[in-house]
């Protein structure tokens, strides 16, 4: 279910996937200053910069294509930049999605805010599904590896996570039957 946050001036969506939690946030500010959407939901759902993937356009990778890139700079892009200023550092992960770069006479910034044609859309609808395929193959070889990090948070985390509310779960019952320390 898509739930608008206010607070994170996004759409937030909340699942699990491949036993781990993924929190997927389309922010509704402009490209510019969305890394405040990033930075807010970062905090507010407890998700550490380097559990960030952020999905960006790449206008030198030709439209269709993909690439997984680990932190460093923002290349221009300044989507990327407002998400690195705002999170003050740059480890997050990326997934860049190709659109190429105009090839008449229009700049950059029409092309970029401009439709994709019914030809170019198809092409888009295909990397898609390449794009979860390789977001999910990334978890499994993380999840495999043993890393503790990954895109989505990775499994060792997911545990960690589940093993504190399950302690803050007992504390919170041990003081409500009056055996704890009183909660602030």
């Amino acid at each position: 279910m898509v739930q608008k946050d206010k607070h994170v001036s996004g759409e937030v969506i909340m699942s699990e996937v491949q036993q781990t939690r993924v929190v997927l946030l389309r922010p509704r500010l402009l490209m510019n200053v969305n890394g405040v959407s990033v930075a807010r939901a970062a905090e507010k759902y407890g998700v550490r910069p380097e559990d960030i993937l952020l999905v960006h356009d790449d206008l030198d990778k030709p439209l269709g294509k993909i690439a997984i890139k680990h932190g460093g700079s923002a290349r221009g892009h300044n989507g990327v930049r407002s998400c690195v200023d705002c999170l003050q550092t740059d480890v997050m992960p990326r997934l860049r999605v190709g659109i190429g770069r105009p090839v008449e006479k229009s700049s950059v910034e029409q092309y970029i805010l401009g439709r994709f044609s019914s030809q170019e859309q198809k092409v888009l609808d295909s990397v898609l599904v390449k794009s979860v395929d390789l977001l999910l193959s990334q978890l499994d070889a993380q999840q495999d590896s043993g890393c503790p990090s990954s895109p989505a948070g990775g499994r060792l985390t997911a545990q960690k996570r589940r093993e504190t509310e399950l302690s803050a779960s007992a504390a919170n019952q041990n003081t409500a039957s009056g055996t704890g320390s009183p909660q602030q």
